[in-house]
């Protein structure tokens, strides 16, 4: 009894509310427009539980065409009551939906659905990125109840659903509404004006989408700024109210500004969101809570997890101690922190290819994705439609037809223009899983600020690729934006490819969605025992996070400056560094170390670019010698040092590598790649032109001084 009780509970509900709206308007077909219309001789509180039953109904059995009660809404009501009541009914409407669509489950949401095969097509093909699709979706003229049974089924996170639509309704709903006020004179200005405002904010709308005018970044970059215009213009109405919560938050800023100056930072970082407080003591305060914190409790909690367990499998390896392979005790000491800091440790057994172009490194990536028989882990910040692409995923394509594993993962922000819905479920279909790194999402999220800026490739856990070189055709040379572009990167056969594999897993398994889709054998993707590789040195391959509170790519160059005798030779595309950086690199050059930095000769973004000089003075001062790249952009992120120590991989010399993107490196000790890494760098110095001590100008010293004050958010 209690079972078939359940089994029809729903449809028990929707009679329950159309015998009360039956109730409240006895004797009417309330489904009928004029009756509907007639709500507006009722009292207000009846009329107003009418329209929410008149919501839920509509919620449930898709019969009450929302236009009709947004105009009953507008005559039943003050303008202000009707909107206010009408999104309280939408958001009723579309609890409802969804509470049934999450009942019913997926199967039985898309069998409905397929009665209507463009909604369908629609909503399936942009199911990467619902929080996006729960907006663009109200907006377009699609089926509402259908549409909120989908958003159920699937389980997408309540609020954020209810938010969104909420949001996509909005430009509809609010002139009709308007226009419900003059239904009585549809001839009138105040009806035809409104009325006319909804359809073509719909009708430009829907074109747009079409034409493909308007896009997710779009979108989203408008409703950001929305946010912050509605939560500035909320603050100041609320203190002009309620003075007392603007004195607490006040305090409230003072004890904030006293824990930055004692929090462990960066002097510059900390600096900034205190002269932020200070200048705007409670818009400052809440903008640190919301901007300034860079570790989000969830995304810690899921990556500390992973991470835990690629700890235990890098300490149950068998590794030999520094004593053993006669390491100098002071690189023994660094290599001894990376392991602390970050489990990943040493190995032997390796072999090492320095590639001090994109366009060499290219073509030994082709050859190697061919040889492939078990799996491909790609992971890249940016992944462009280009030839380099293409080339790559032809190979993928036809691996993953033969049965090779195949994941990617992206970056959304630096792979932006690639990878729509219906590519990535084109390719899914084809047997490549993708990952869409930190999707875009349209709320103030601190998040959003971290960007996998990882290189990553890794072929059957043996083979792995490393460096500053992204897939796209600037890399390998192929267009000219900005000259030639230096990049280079590094080739890895052995032992220490797990590191990376370990790397790939690690992020996969920390932000993948879908459950079916985890790594849970980590030991399948280990690299064979039965293959042999010689020994070319000590190589630790590591992965810097955000969300950890160790800098360790950060310290891993101050310690290669401090431990320095001879040289340090430097790659970066750009110099935004924190003042342990930069007294580090002078100290290290008052010693008589030869530091030499080489940077880009010409600018892929000129107020960067312009920062990046303004950090040349104090430096040059203290000995260290500038070289700019004079046939185009250098894009290459690298550190060799006194013949023995390399660091070739995606983490350049800015405050975003160091602080708040997830990176990765290769640290080399006494390999054979550190010799060509050198004679690169002496090869690129020659073909670079010398910065000098220029004299320096007062409003030129002012302007760096506004960009240092901003480098921590660049």
């Amino acid at each position: 009894m209690l079972n078939s009780i359940s089994k029809y509970r729903k449809w028990l509900i929707i009679t329950a509310l159309a015998a009360l709206a039956w109730l409240i308007l006895p004797g009417l077909d309330f489904l009928n427009e004029d009756n509907i219309l007639r709500l507006a001789e009722l009292p207000t509180v009846p009329a107003a539980i009418v329209f929410l039953l008149l919501y839920a109904l509509q919620g449930a059995i898709m019969v009450v065409p929302t236009g009709l009660l947004y105009i009953g809404a507008g005559l039943a009501f003050p303008t202000w009551l009707g909107i206010l009541i009408t999104y309280t009914g939408l958001t009723v409407s579309l609890s409802v939906g969804y509470i049934i669509g999450a009942r019913l489950g997926e199967e039985k949401v898309n069998k409905m659905l397929s009665k209507n095969k463009k909604v369908s097509d629609f909503l399936n093909g942009n199911k990467d990125n619902l929080l996006f699709l729960s907006f663009i979706s109200r907006l377009l003229p699609t089926p509402f109840g259908l549409v909120s049974l989908f958003f159920g089924a699937l389980k997408v996170p309540f609020p954020s659903y209810i938010f969104m639509s909420l949001l996509g309704l909005s430009p509809f709903m609010i002139p009709v509404v308007f226009a419900g006020a003059a239904i009585t004179n549809p001839f009138s200005r105040e009806f035809i004006i409104p009325f006319i405002i909804s359809f073509v904010i719909t009708f430009v709308i829907y074109i747009a989408y079409k034409k493909q005018v308007v896009t997710k970044t779009r979108i989203t970059v408008l409703l950001l700024v929305a946010q912050v215009l509605l939560f500035a213009g909320l603050i100041n109405r609320m203190l002009n109210a309620f003075p007392i919560i603007a004195l607490g938050i006040y305090l409230f800023s003072i004890f904030m500004v006293l824990m930055l100056v004692k929090k462990n930072e960066t002097a510059a970082y900390k600096v900034i969101w205190i002269i932020v407080i200070i200048a705007l003591p409670i818009s400052g305060a809440i903008l640190y809570l919301l901007f300034g914190i860079n570790h989000p409790a969830k995304r810690v909690a899921a990556h500390m997890k992973e991470h835990a367990v690629v700890a235990k499998l890098l300490d149950g390896d068998n590794v030999s101690t520094y004593e053993d392979l006669d390491v100098l005790e002071r690189s023994a000491g660094i290599m001894h922190y990376i392991r602390k800091s970050s489990a990943y440790h040493h190995y032997e057994n390796t072999e090492t290819t320095y590639y001090p172009m994109g366009e060499l490194m290219f073509e030994a990536m082709l050859l190697e994705l061919q040889k492939a028989e078990k799996f491909i882990f790609i992971e890249y910040f940016i992944i462009s439609k280009s030839y380099m692409w293409d080339k790559i995923l032809e190979i993928l394509l036809e691996k993953a037809k033969a049965g090779v594993d195949v994941r990617l993962i992206f970056d959304d922000i630096g792979s932006l223009g690639l990878f729509n819905s219906a590519y990535m479920a084109s390719l899914g279909a084809q047997g490549i899983k993708i990952m869409r790194f930190n999707p875009i999402v349209p709320f103030i999220s601190p998040f959003m600020n971290n960007r996998n800026h990882r290189k990553i490739m890794v072929i059957d856990g043996h083979t792995g690729f490393n460096g500053g070189i992204n897939i796209s055709d600037e890399y390998i040379n192929l267009v000219e934006h900005w000259g030639v572009w230096k990049d280079t990167g590094i080739m890895l056969k052995g032992e220490a490819v797990w590191s990376f594999t370990l790397m790939f897993i690690e992020t996969w398994n920390a932000f993948c969605k879908n459950k079916d889709d985890r790594i849970n054998d980590y030991i399948e993707y280990k690299y064979s025992d039965d293959i042999n590789y010689s020994t070319d040195g000590l190589i630790i391959p590591y992965g810097d996070s955000p969300l950890e509170k160790e800098r360790l790519g950060e310290n891993i160059y101050i310690d290669i400056l401090s431990q320095a005798e001879k040289y340090v030779y430097i790659f970066s595309p750009y110099l935004i560094i924190s003042e342990k950086m930069i007294y580090a690199m002078q100290m290290a050059a008052k010693r008589g170390v030869d530091i030499r930095i080489v940077t880009p000769g010409v600018p892929d973004k000129k107020i960067v670019y312009r920062l990046t000089r303004s950090y040349y003075g104090d430096l040059l001062e203290a000995g260290v010698r500038i070289y700019e790249y004079t046939p185009g952009f250098l894009h290459a992120k690298s550190f060799v040092c006194d013949d023995k120590i390399a660091v070739v991989g995606s983490i350049n010399l800015d405050y975003r590598s160091l602080y708040l993107h997830f990176e990765c490196a290769t640290f080399l000790y006494k390999a054979k790649a550190i010799g060509d890494i050198k004679d690169d760098a002496v090869k690129s110095i020659a073909l670079s032109r010398e910065i000098s001590q220029s004299r320096k100008q007062f409003y030129n010293e002012f302007f760096d001084a506004v960009l240092h004050l901003f480098a921590p958010l660049m």
